[in-house]
């Protein structure tokens, strides 16, 4: 599925969120989950490059332009407002992904801890606890971000 995905044009990411396995060939994701490994085929035939933009070749990730968003968005108020209403949604990735681009910005934010420590939990949530690597990666970020809150409040 994910070579024909590939051949018909789709990017990584729809990939990862559509392809499933067959009930009759469904296992436990105990130790890897199927979106992983439609990434590790996409990224081990076709590499790390998946031609979305020339970006990609080099050494500036997206994250080094969060600080700049922000500042364009009318800082972080605007921005945490709309990440509060994506988790408010349940689409606790973008809110993530927002708060995140807020902690660029302003690492002693509050608020956009918060939210992250929100965004992870539902996360986790969501997860199904059924992934060990995932589960334990996720309750190592959310006592990582408990811990940041209580530092920020006080």
């Amino acid at each position: 599925e994910t070579f024909k995905g590939m051949n018909e044009g789709k990017t990584l990411w729809e990939l990862m969120d559509s392809i499933r396995l067959p009930a009759e060939i469904a296992i436990p994701q105990g130790h890897g989950k199927v979106p992983w490994i439609v990434r590790a085929i996409w990224e081990e035939h076709l590499g790390w490059f998946r031609y979305e933009s020339s970006t990609e070749l080099y050494s500036v990730p997206p994250q080094a332009l969060y600080p700049e968003w922000v500042e364009m968005a009318g800082g972080p108020a605007p921005v945490l407002a709309r990440a509060k209403a994506h988790l408010a949604g349940g689409n606790a990735l973008k809110a993530l992904h927002m708060a995140e681009a807020v902690e660029a910005a302003d690492s002693s934010n509050a608020e956009a801890a918060g939210i992250m420590l929100d965004a992870n939990r539902m996360i986790l949530d969501n997860a199904g606890r059924e992934n060990f690597s995932e589960v334990r990666w996720l309750e190592s970020e959310i006592l990582r971000l408990e811990t940041l809150v209580k530092e920020r409040v006080q």
